[in-house]
């Protein structure tokens, strides 16, 4: 359930796309506590909009992904305040809420 994943923007001087980005991940129900974080402050190194998940949040990752389509998945090192992040920049313009693929794609059990 979305409820149960903490998601962060991660604002690579996006302007207001992380604000998008928030919106858009507050309104499918996902914990953003851990609110718009300054990407220098998260302490990784990726280059380009991703969205990044902590050892072990690769499910919860491709439950943002289904939100958020057309990024890539990427591991990072662990953080305490979110289990995956979006990283946001200028360039990314997320799609509104229902203009994603028309098929829903269904994750696979391991």
């Amino acid at each position: 359930s979305p409820a149960n994943i903490r998601v962060a923007a991660l604002d690579d001087t996006s302007g207001a796309v992380a604000d998008e980005v928030e919106d858009i991940l507050s309104i499918s129900g996902f914990d953003i506590s851990p609110g718009i974080v300054p990407f220098e402050d998260a302490g990784i190194r990726i280059d380009g909009p991703a969205i990044v998940y902590t050892h072990g949040h690769e499910e919860e990752a491709q439950v943002v992904a289904q939100f958020l389509p057309g990024l890539a998945l990427r591991e990072t090192p662990r953080s305490a305040a979110w289990e995956v992040a979006l990283v946001t920049t200028a360039e990314y313009r997320p799609a509104a809420l229902g203009e994603g693929p028309s098929e829903p794609e269904c994750i696979q059990p391991n």
